[in-house]
């Protein structure tokens, strides 16, 4: 799934940043009609990657040591995205 909502993210249900922001910029997830959605920016320019369904997200995060994906999967199962 491609996203195709505002360039702002205004229209998201959810946004976790996991990287930044730092002189390489701000790498985050935003969470929108269903789907994960992988998003770097810095100052000049940005890009979005390719969706994928919350549910195979928690699938692939689910027991990870890392902290920042913890949270996301969590969160996902609190809105029932994950079953």
């Amino acid at each position: 799934m491609e996203y195709t909502g505002d360039p702002g993210f205004e229209d998201v249900d959810a946004q976790w940043i996991v990287g930044g922001p730092d002189s390489g910029g701000v790498r985050s997830f935003v969470l929108w009609r269903g789907h994960l959605f992988f998003v770097e920016q810095d100052f000049s320019s940005g890009s979005v990657g390719s969706g994928i369904a919350a549910a195979a997200f928690a699938a692939e995060h689910r027991g990870t040591s890392d902290p920042r994906y913890r949270e996301i999967v969590e969160d996902l199962d609190a809105r029932g995205l994950t079953s």
